[in-house]
């Protein structure tokens, strides 16, 4: 593939795929360095046994916020679908937003509350950290439309500054003495500032007035039932909640069946490892647009492959070297960034590196078969691997401890991406 083809991979709407590839792909890096600034200074400020409950609550925040994700997917297949039907939907994508916060916080405020009556290692800090929720969805959402049209220079920034916003409110509240408590609400005001980065980003994008249509597009359809709109939601949620359950169960059967420093240990490795996850996730994050796009307009044939051999070539010739340079060096990497205490996690990053690359070719199937339409086929894939991963994971903790823990979810993300490969073939 010629530099000119791939540079028009995409681009019939808004920028090319890979210039939004690289765009993204320098905003992942920003996140990632200001994630290790964050997770560094936590860790060594904190301790084992502190850092450790922060990676556990974090861990159990990010797994419930996943299902307040989905409509920012959801927008991304309409936006792409039908454009001009933007300026009608959007009020909707909002109350339905609105409803998936209120049906999610409820809930798990009070829950987080009783736990924090009765618990006296977690105390109030899952209360804190579930206020996230009110605010982290709309961010997604805002993101989502930006993603949508493909204004991936706009995405970008978004996403750097929160990243930079995160890293700032975290570090400055820790550093002031308030602990795990500062942490957790620093990820809070990281939400609500990126959620008016986002906003004022997409208000000013011009896409408002320019997705006003002078005619109705065939086959549109004008009104969405909500309840109809909330389902699509969930369902593109599913594809974060089940990629997130195999990043969590792990670290959950090494908090009960462990515990600790080793838990410690554990998210230490995890938070290492994840770089790999998080800095390539920006293939489908710029591609998935372009996929619905093609599907849409029955021009799968040449594009659609042309984009799938770029990404494959991106990910062995970039990933993969990355992986394995993770996973060769895990030991120096410990007592780099976290110092000589954490030297135990050093096995573990190793194994979840290789872990972490089978995810995200794993992830980036599932987002070919979503945007083919090919639902029952990703969710089988999906719910598999994690049955698979339920049943694995706590067996080899208890026979191998953290080591085990990070075997089972390295066996069960390639067996994942087997499957995955073989449903999009």
């Amino acid at each position: 593939m010629t530099t000119e083809q791939m540079g028009r991979v995409g681009c019939e709407q808004g920028e090319p795929v890979t210039r939004g590839l690289a765009y993204l792909f320098i905003s992942q890096g920003v996140f990632l360095i200001c994630g290790y600034v964050t997770h560094v200074f936590m860790a060594r400020k904190l301790g084992p046994q502190d850092y450790g409950i922060f990676g556990f609550v974090i861990s159990v925040l990010t797994w419930v916020e996943i299902f307040v994700y989905g409509s920012a997917n959801l927008v991304v297949k309409y936006v792409q679908t039908w454009p001009d039907r933007f300026h009608i939907w959007r009020s909707l994508f909002f109350r339905v937003q609105c409803l998936i916060n209120a049906a999610f916080f409820t809930p798990f405020i009070g829950l987080a509350l009783a736990i924090g009556r009765t618990s006296e290692r977690y105390g109030f800090l899952f209360p804190i950290a579930f206020l996230d929720l009110l605010f982290v969805g709309f961010y997604q959402l805002y993101s989502g439309y930006l993603n949508g049209f493909r204004l991936y220079t706009r995405q970008a920034v978004a996403s750097a500054l929160y990243s930079l916003s995160k890293a700032c409110w975290m570090v400055a509240l820790v550093y002031l003495g308030w602990k795990v408590k500062g942490a957790l609400l620093g990820n809070v005001l990281a939400s609500v500032t990126g959620l008016l980065v986002a906003y004022v980003l997409v208000e000013t994008s011009g896409v408002i007035s320019r997705a006003k249509p002078s005619f109705r597009k065939k086959g549109a359809p004008g009104k969405l039932p909500i309840t109809r709109t909330i389902g699509e939601s969930f369902l593109f949620a599913l594809i974060p909640l089940m990629v997130n359950f195999i990043f969590s169960l792990d670290l959950w059967m090494v908090n009960f069946l462990v515990g600790g420093a080793e838990v410690g240990y554990y998210v230490s490795a995890g938070t290492l490892s994840r770089a790999i996850f998080l800095l390539f996730s920006s293939t489908f994050m710029a591609s998935f647009p372009a996929m619905v796009s093609s599907f849409r307009n029955a021009t799968t044939s040449e594009r659609l492959l042309r984009l799938f051999r770029l990404s494959g070539d991106f990910f062995l010739g970039v990933a993969l070297p990355f992986a394995l340079a993770l996973a060769v060096n895990g030991r120096q990497l410990a007592v780099l960034f976290f110092g000589r205490e954490y030297i135990p996690a050093g096995s573990t990053i190793s194994i979840l590196s290789l872990a972490m690359f089978f995810i995200t070719v794993y992830v980036f199937h599932i987002y070919v078969l979503y945007a083919a339409g090919e639902y029952a086929k990703a969710i089988r894939a999906l719910l598999l691997v994690a049955g698979l991963d339920t049943i694995v994971t706590p067996v080899m903790v208890v026979a191998w401890g953290i080591r085990g823990a990070a075997l089972a979810t390295t066996l069960v993300s390639a067996i994942g991406f087997l499957l995955a490969h073989l449903s999009v073939r």
